[in-house]
């Protein structure tokens, strides 16, 4: 047996050998209207956009705006670590701020709490924050600092100054910068330390 043979018969075994196209062309319904032979293939299984589709799509003027699906779940996801975030910070700034009122009001309840004193001295000169009700409260713990933490507020404040005091002498209109509450917690913690 030849090698054709042998190729003609496992065709034929398979299922797949291929029928002759006859002369005479098929008949259509006259109601059904006509499709594109790429039409068949789009149902059959989604289309993926190519580079220029996707490139186009990001202009700001297209209206058609073609996303991938790892695109959609990489915006869901930035999203849901965003909200997280957020709220893991005001979680932390209330649980803080219940530090400090504890150890202002009832020191026999109030522990210590190393990462919460490091948010504190991190954060202090951050209005969002520490609002200005409990700014005397955060005065006053940070008073008792010494050591290293002290000098770490005092360098920070020092900074805070330095910055602002080198933007008016770049520009002396920016006088409002002298009334930001950053810069005024600022000189009020040096003031405090040193």
């Amino acid at each position: 047996m030849s090698e054709l043979e042998s190729q003609e018969i496992s065709k034929k075994n398979s299922g797949k050998s291929r029928k002759r196209k006859s002369s005479e062309p098929k008949k259509k319904p006259e109601n059904v209207p006509e499709q594109d032979s790429n039409d068949e293939d789009d149902e059959q299984e989604p289309r993926e956009p190519t580079e220029e589709e996707i490139l186009e799509s990001r202009k700001p003027e297209n209206q058609l705006n073609v996303e991938t699906v790892r695109e959609k779940k990489r915006k869901l996801t930035q999203k849901t670590t965003d909200q997280s975030k957020e709220k893991i910070k005001s979680l932390e700034k209330e649980s803080v701020n219940e530090y400090l009122r504890r150890w202002k009001l009832d020191k026999t309840k109030w522990k210590f709490e190393k990462l919460k004193q490091v948010f504190i001295q991190n954060n202090a000169l951050n209005v969002e924050n520490f609002d200005e009700e409990m700014w005397p409260v955060v005065l006053e713990y940070l008073e008792k600092s010494k050591g290293a933490s002290r000098q770490y507020l005092i360098e920070t404040a020092e900074k805070v100054l330095q910055d602002v005091d080198q933007t008016l002498q770049k520009d002396s209109k920016k006088v409002e910068l002298l009334k930001d509450p950053k810069y005024l917690r600022a000189r009020e913690l040096l003031q405090l330390l040193n």
